[in-house]
């Protein structure tokens, strides 16, 4: 929109009425015009770094999550979502439900850090609704 355009009366007119419809849309009370309440308004959820009350829970480190019969009850693959190759050359989805226990009730597997070198088995829920090991 050129300047000219803009002192024309009725163009003035419209744009008079799209800040009054905007103004009736927010109201005045939905901005700030200082930093100050700015910044109250952006992190009011946030709390105050002096007031360390808010961070004073103790919070249990994943790592040392154990069952009552030492073993790990954290496993980060479980609900973790795979893109499976199939012999037709597609792919299917599928997400890990749990780790494969043995008759004896131990995990089948050695789990690792290192993915390659991790033996662990998994059930795998397949997008069709199958479940595999």
């Amino acid at each position: 929109m050129t300047r000219e355009d803009m002192l024309q009366p009725d163009i003035q007119a419209s744009m008079q009425e799209y800040h009054l419809g905007i103004e009736k849309a927010f109201g005045d009370d939905s901005f700030v015009d200082s930093e100050s309440a700015f910044d109250q308004f952006i992190n009011e959820d946030i709390p105050d770094p002096t007031d360390m009350s808010a961070f004073d829970k103790d919070v249990e480190e994943v790592d040392s999550m154990v069952n009552d019969k030492g073993e790990d009850i954290y496993d980060g693959y479980v609900n973790a979502e795979l893109h499976l190759p199939q012999q037709d050359g597609s792919i299917q989805k599928g997400c890990v439900i749990k780790r494969v226990k043995g008759n004896d009730g131990k995990p089948l597997g050695t789990s690792h850090t290192n993915p390659l070198i991790d033996t662990s088995e998994y059930l795998i829920e397949k997008s069709d609704g199958q479940c595999h090991s």
